[in-house]
């Protein structure tokens, strides 16, 4: 009787040391620092719009993204004119959310930042996906005044 409980508990461990370690394995194939990623990312954002630098911009989006957008390059245009002024100040706030589905591991990270600059208001929201390590951007600026 007592060797079928020490099975039962060996069991019984193994297969929760097994479970947890497959979801920190996932985890661990997809994890990084969503907030210090945000932080970077937002300031390379600030620092093209800022320095008028389209092809930086343009450099921040995937090629699939690149190939899908109609007239990015009118787009790019539109945000130069659009933003205006230098950083002042910029309070922010990130939710990650993670989902694998069709053998396909995602994490999705939105970006919120209201933006203060000498001249202006703006709020910069922009989407991050992770689709196996691969980041797809998506990202928009529009004004709040």
């Amino acid at each position: 009787m007592n060797i079928k409980k020490i099975i039962l508990l060996f069991t019984t461990i193994m297969g929760l040391c097994l479970g947890l370690s497959s979801c920190s394995s996932y985890r661990a194939v997809l994890a990084r620092d969503d907030e210090k990623y945000g932080e970077a990312r937002f300031q390379n954002i600030i620092d093209a719009l800022e320095n008028k630098d389209k092809e930086g911009i343009k450099k921040m989006f995937s090629s699939n993204a690149l190939k899908e957008a109609k007239d990015i390059d009118g787009g790019i245009e539109y945000l130069m004119k659009f933003y205006k002024g230098k950083l002042v100040s910029k309070e922010g706030a990130y939710n990650a959310s993670h989902s694998k589905g069709d053998g396909e591991k995602t994490i999705t990270m939105k970006y919120f930042y209201m933006v203060t600059t000498d001249e202006d208001k703006f709020i910069v929201f922009f989407i991050d996906k992770v689709y196996d390590k691969k980041i797809l951007i998506m990202w928009d600026c529009i004004c709040c005044k």
